[in-house]
């Protein structure tokens, strides 16, 4: 049996460092922490492994080797290292798909205690107390949070974590009775894993916990594939969408801004052979703001076509250098609070589209219609609610509601369309109101 456990401790060693390699170079591809700090662990065990194992690997005596003075004082803070990575390795991988504030805090609490076990390490070494039971503690400290984080997966049923659970029910169960076997031996009880094998429990955990960790990563990125898929889809969808809302704007409003035009070009034809000089000048006014209008919403169209996903500089830059834009000729004093500008990130394109225009004919109705000579355009997140206010200091709205024609019509119609909820009114000491509301859905 011996023979076959010694051939093992090299199959494993060669495994444990080839995986340890192989989890740095997918760190330094993917830069993702958890690989970081999974391949340091597993570095960080092998290099106790070997400590612990010289007769095997280097053909050295290891009673000689564990009475040393040089491995008295490496031995324990290895055994803290290799912990601090695996726990560090446990807060990657499930802080974030793990609620529970509880094992936030065990975890955070575990990690605060590394740098007071090494400091009480050394002051006892060189006072020259005991650091025997430094073993034990140390491997609770890893124990006692990946048992909380095993319970709250199987409590939850959580996607992919459930199997890297399992890699570390084989880590606890290989720490715990590794730590059994030691306290038999110094209990006199005598078998071949007591006497000359304590660590093959650690090594089986060890195994384990690579085989299902590896199985969680394999499934990670079948699952990304099917999202990154999935996206693409809504993506289209979106895109679609978009293009219909194009498609709808360019039928209603430039189509009529167009057969407006063309009417008042020929009216104008028609006024210049009376030679009326006014009635002309009235056309071609008309003929030049509707044109302006219409350029206008083209600009409009186009910045929605190729506004990207989570470009949130961008809307917002464009939404002030219009109300800048429309506000100075009016003498109107523009003020923004755009404190959830990175929230807005989560919203698609055809939200913010909606969005741009509504707050786009708010300001041009307070401009034409309030008198006022101040606004604020505020974006605020307000729980998981985005909550988009512009108010006016001007005559606010008479019985509580003003028509603008089609204006107020349309910004309630937009509103339906992205499922915000739309209003206006007036201010208690002057001035209107107008307010969107939209939940955030992911």
């Amino acid at each position: 049996m011996s023979f076959a456990i010694e051939k093992f401790y090299l199959l494993f060693q060669g495994t444990l460092v080839f995986q340890g390699l192989f989890f740095c170079l997918i760190w330094a591809a993917t830069n993702r922490k958890d690989f970081l700090w999974y391949s340091l662990y597993l570095l960080t065990a092998a290099l106790y492994l070997f400590v612990n194992a010289t007769g095997t690997f280097f053909n050295i005596d290891e009673t000689a080797v564990f009475e040393s003075r040089w491995y008295s004082w490496l031995n324990i803070p290895i055994i803290i290292v290799e912990n601090l990575f695996y726990l560090l390795f446990i807060r990657a991988f499930f802080y974030d798909i793990i609620e529970s504030q509880k094992v936030k805090n065990i975890l955070r609490l575990t990690l605060y205690s590394v740098p007071i076990l090494f400091f009480c390490f050394f002051i006892f070494k060189m006072t020259g107390i005991s650091t025997y039971n430094f073993f034990y503690i140390v491997k609770l400290l890893s124990v006692i949070p990946a048992i909380f984080i095993v319970y709250i997966v199987i409590k939850n049923k959580l996607p992919y974590a459930m199997l890297v659970a399992n890699g570390l029910i084989f880590t606890i169960t290989g720490t715990l009775l590794t730590v059994l076997m030691i306290i038999l031996r110094n209990y006199d009880v005598h078998n071949i894993f007591t006497d000359f094998y304590p660590l093959f429990f650690i090594r089986l955990g060890i195994l384990g916990d690579m085989f299902f960790y590896q199985l969680a990563l394999l499934k990670k990125w079948r699952w990304q594939e099917k999202e990154l898929a999935l996206q693409q889809h809504q993506t289209r969808i979106e895109v679609e969408k978009v293009r219909t809302e194009i498609s709808r704007e360019l039928h209603d409003d430039i189509g009529s801004t167009l057969s407006g035009i063309n009417m008042y070009s020929h009216m104008a034809m028609t006024q210049s052979q009376s030679g009326d000089s006014k009635a002309i000048s009235q056309s071609l006014k008309t003929i030049q703001q509707s044109a302006a209008e219409m350029v206008g919403k083209l600009k409009d169209i186009v910045w929605a076509n190729n506004l990207k996903e989570g470009d949130a500089e961008t809307f917002f830059e464009t939404l002030r250098d219009y109300v800048l834009m429309i506000t100075k000729p009016a003498g109107v004093v523009p003020e923004f609070n755009f404190s959830a500008a990175r929230e807005t990130n989560r919203l698609s394109k055809e939200v913010k589209y909606h969005i741009y225009m509504i707050c786009k004919e708010a300001v041009n109705n307070v401009v034409k219609h309030s008198g006022a000579n101040s606004l604020v355009i505020s974006f605020e997140k307000k729980d998981n609610d985005l909550v988009i206010t512009i108010t006016d200091n001007g005559k606010g709205l008479s019985n509580g509601e003003i028509n603008y024609g089609n204006g107020l019509n349309n910004m309630r119609k937009r509103a339906e369309e992205i499922g915000a909820i739309f209003s206006q009114h007036s201010k208690e000491k002057g001035g209107s109101i107008t307010s969107l509301g939209l939940k955030f859905t992911r």
